[in-house]
């Protein structure tokens, strides 16, 4: 509805201004969680071993390839992001704001992720250990060996709450200072 009504400029103008919020929220967010894990170093030694480039030892550079090939697909395939093209003057400048978006979608979720790895150290139980089913997850025992069948469910719902209300109540806060200035908050 909102490039019906505003065009492709709405939607130019939109990205621009959430490019700003994500780089100026990032700006501050990834040194303060780097420093509040103690530093980038400290901040890899402490990942679980599954944490890897492979994604633990049940990934290969196969998967990454056929990960990056699905990717590149969708990312080609997307109307989100062709429409992006319509919006310059001509082809060069299309074929350099390709190459751009690439840099920009292959660099920055690393640089907008940091905060969240940073984070997710403090529940640890609530992470799995394997990228596949394992017959060790049948155990109880779930000190170090974790799939999606033995979690620690209160770890796990201590994160999902977490985050959850981390976003319920900045829209409460937002939602009450709309309604307040006579704009419509729907109700889900």
């Amino acid at each position: 509805m909102f490039t019906i009504v505003g065009g492709v400029w709405a939607v130019v103008l939109m990205d621009a201004i959430q490019f700003v919020i994500l780089i100026f929220a990032s700006l501050i967010m990834v040194p303060l969680s780097l420093d509040a894990a103690g530093g980038l170093g400290n901040l890899m030694e402490r990942q679980p071993d599954h944490f890897n480039f492979l994604n633990g030892p049940n990934g290969n550079l196969f998967w990454i390839f056929v990960y990056f090939l699905l990717i590149s697909l969708k990312y080609n395939g997307n109307w989100a992001f062709i429409q992006r093209f319509y919006s310059v003057k001509d082809e060069a400048s299309s074929k350099k704001l390709g190459y751009f978006t690439a840099i920009l979608f292959f660099v920055f979720p690393i640089f907008f992720l940091l905060p969240a790895i940073a984070a997710s150290g403090n529940q640890i139980e609530a992470v799995a250990t394997f990228t596949a089913f394992d017959p060790r997850e049948l155990e109880t025992d779930t000190s170090s060996d974790r799939g999606f069948l033995n979690l620690n469910r209160n770890a796990f719902l201590s994160v999902l709450q977490v985050n959850t209300m981390g976003t319920v109540i900045p829209c409460q806060v937002f939602a009450k200072d709309m309604a307040q200035h006579g704009g419509n908050v729907p109700n889900l």
